[in-house]
């Protein structure tokens, strides 16, 4: 055997088993999708889809049974945008921060503090959120209890950072170094070349790293059920102070209180349930793919 017949086998059954991997990868997916579909499915045959996704009683012990999500859809909603708003800025002025400010063992540093903040299981931010910042919201806010969406929204904000900072801090530091001396050489200060031009050129990433925080604060189950509140009213949304200083519920939250005790319609509406935060995901993952895409281009 030749070294170049050798070389052909080696590259040969290293696609076998690049294809192999993703043979698994693709079948796990499909497997997922498939299994929670035939769980949801009972759902649909006693309770329309549109009444299910828009109706806004959740009662499935009842006598007549109710199943409306659009309770938990908004609590979600409200959550992650809140969260966004908290988050990203903060995240994104970190990034900038390490990427073009900090000296480098400064920005390590603070790079392996993030990385710290991204390895802390979700139960220990939904502790700390319970011990420590649910009671601080009661006492500034003269409220009875201190588990509401704001609280969440606050958890969430902490656990979306990583996301944003480590892939901000990799597309800032993507930039072309051509880029920034041309900036330079017509004048700018460093400050404007960072808003101005380093920003708008590594706009494709910056924005993909939130939206990928925005899936990790809709995703999340174990932090947030420790310190929403757990309300299943339909959000007050004329009075979104008060409904931020309440308690509510979201779809995640949702799925993780009740499927445990669940059986008939009720668990299969609970499947449903995740057939729907599957579906926000899935259009979430399109939009940063089409992102990436325009910044490719």
């Amino acid at each position: 055997m030749n070294a170049l017949t050798h070389k052909k086998r080696i590259d040969s059954g290293f696609k076998k088993v690049v294809f192999s991997c993703t043979t698994i990868t693709l079948i796990s997916l499909f497997s997922i999708i498939f299994f929670i579909l035939i769980q949801a499915m009972p759902l649909f045959k006693e309770v329309n889809i549109v009444s299910f996704i828009f109706g806004t009683a959740w009662y499935p012990l009842a006598e007549s049974p109710q199943f409306g999500i659009a309770g938990f859809i908004v609590c979600s909603l409200l959550t992650t945008i809140m969260a966004v708003i908290i988050g990203i800025p903060i995240g994104l002025y970190t990034a900038i921060y390490i990427a073009e400010i900090a000296s480098k063992k400064i920005s390590n540093f603070v790079l392996f503090v993030i990385e710290i903040l991204a390895a802390i299981p979700s139960v220990i931010y939904g502790f700390f959120g319970i011990k420590l910042i649910a009671p601080i919201i009661a006492n500034v806010f003269e409220l009875s209890i201190g588990t509401t969406l704001f609280t969440a929204s606050i958890i969430l904000s902490f656990m979306v950072l990583p996301t944003v900072v480590s892939l901000s801090t990799s597309a800032l530091k993507a930039v072309p170094n051509s880029v920034v001396e041309g900036s330079l050489a017509l004048g700018a200060t460093k400050i404007q070349t960072i808003f101005k031009t380093k920003i708008s050129y590594a706009k494709s990433g910056i924005l993909a790293s939130f939206l990928l925080g925005i899936g990790r604060a809709l995703g999340e189950t174990m932090a947030v059920v420790l310190v929403i509140g757990n309300s299943i009213a339909f959000p007050n949304l004329t009075n979104l102070f008060a409904t931020y200083f309440s308690g509510g519920r979201t779809l995640t939250t949702n799925i993780v209180t009740e499927l445990a005790y669940s059986s008939g319609t009720h668990r299969a509406a609970l499947f449903a349930t995740g057939v729907v935060l599957f579906v926000f995901v899935s259009v979430l993952n399109l939009v940063i793919m089409q992102v990436k895409k325009k910044g490719v281009k």
